[in-house]
């Protein structure tokens, strides 16, 4: 559903050069929950914006076989000063879907009694909510999200996953990054993890329990666990 081959991406910063990502390979196949893990500046969000070609790769190839894509990203798509339910209006009649689905998405999220607030009223974790709501409005076959437990509640975190986990087990591939080792055990099948925009670990989750994914992280990242 979404493959990168060989992908580097080159950035250039005043007189400095950056690499972002450096020689990145993996595939996310149908109905499987990968989670992308690394600290600040590894490279998640480029992998992300490339996949979605918000960004083009200096080398190497990315491709995406997916019919519809839903995403989250680090950015706010959704307009403060219109209430939940006409955002959501907006975005199901330029992605020519029934509005019928908007209901449906906004209970999933817990958000169905928040329609008629205005999204700029609306808490953070309310927000980023409101946001994976439009993202699932398509019934993607392909979800691309940035930090979507960011800014949550435990609650809120809870309902999330088992929104992503009914995601999964309707076919649809979730590439997910994250700091939250907790919420991509309970999500993710398999965990791949960035350092320094290159690829270090990659590992079925069904092998690591919560301390085995912290120790896979941390060795990654090359801190003792």
């Amino acid at each position: 559903m979404a493959s990168l081959q060989d992908v580097s991406k080159v950035f250039e910063k005043g007189s400095r050069t950056v690499k972002a990502l450096d020689g990145v390979s993996f595939t996310v196949n149908r109905g499987e929950a990968v989670g992308l893990l690394g600290p600040n500046g590894s490279g998640k969000t480029t992998t992300v914006r490339i996949l979605l070609g918000l960004r083009k790769a200096t080398s190497g190839r990315a491709s995406v076989s997916a019919g519809k894509v839903g995403f989250v990203l680090d950015l706010p798509a959704l307009y403060p000063q219109l209430t939940l339910a006409r955002n959501l209006e907006f975005y199901a009649d330029l992605l020519q879907v029934p509005r019928s689905a908007i209901d449906r998405r906004l209970g999933d999220v817990g958000l169905r009694g928040e329609a008629e607030s205005r999204v700029g009223e609306l808490s953070l974790g309310m927000k980023k909510r409101a946001e994976i709501a439009r993202a699932l409005l398509t019934d993607p076959d392909l979800l691309l999200l940035d930090e979507p437990t960011s800014g949550l509640d435990p609650e809120a975190q809870a309902a999330l996953r088992a929104v992503l986990r009914a995601e999964v087990e309707r076919g649809v591939s979730i590439l997910m990054t994250s700091h939250d080792l907790y919420n991509v055990q309970k999500v993710c099948g398999r965990v791949l993890v960035l350092r320094h925009g290159r690829l270090v670990a990659d590992e079925p989750a069904a092998n690591l329990d919560p301390a085995g994914l912290e120790a896979l992280y941390l060795h990654a990242m090359g801190r003792p666990a």
